[in-house]
């Protein structure tokens, strides 16, 4: 019988091997717990845009990144319904971190909130994401 623990980090390793588009730009799940997850990526020239800050879209993609491994941790398949994200400040550093976290699970929904910091800790974004569960379904 899988324990709680070994089903979600075998949930981490599935979204970290199977979300291809997070893998492209590097974006990794380093942590996860029920209504939980943290996701990194380490910035490189390519998540630039014009302005020589990361652009708007990789932080975008990074927190919802998190929020696919937190809201996916209650065991039923979980997507997105909706989200709005405030960018606080330009991504700038070697690294930003996601940290996503349930507000409120429901049975079909759920809302997370998520935050985005750069490597000194200072916040570049933030989001709000409502989730819809399918009930009976699950991503592994």
């Amino acid at each position: 019988m899988e324990t709680k623990e070994e089903r979600l980090e075998r949930l981490k390793e599935f979204l970290n091997k199977n979300d291809i588009f997070a893998a492209y730009i590097g974006a990794e799940i380093v942590e996860i717990a029920p209504g939980y997850a943290k996701a990194v990526m380490d910035l490189e020239k390519r998540h630039l845009n014009g302005a020589n800050v990361v652009q708007g879209g990789a932080i975008f993609t990074l927190a919802d990144f998190a929020f696919a491994g937190g809201s996916n941790s209650y065991g039923p398949r979980a997507t997105a319904m909706n989200a709005s994200i405030t960018y606080m400040r330009p991504g700038t550093g070697s690294r930003l971190i996601a940290e996503a976290k349930a507000v409120n699970c429901g049975k079909r929904t759920c809302l997370f909130d998520v935050t985005v910091c750069n490597d000194q800790g200072k916040m570049v974004a933030k989001m709000m994401i409502n989730g819809f569960l399918f009930e009976g379904e699950s991503v592994i």
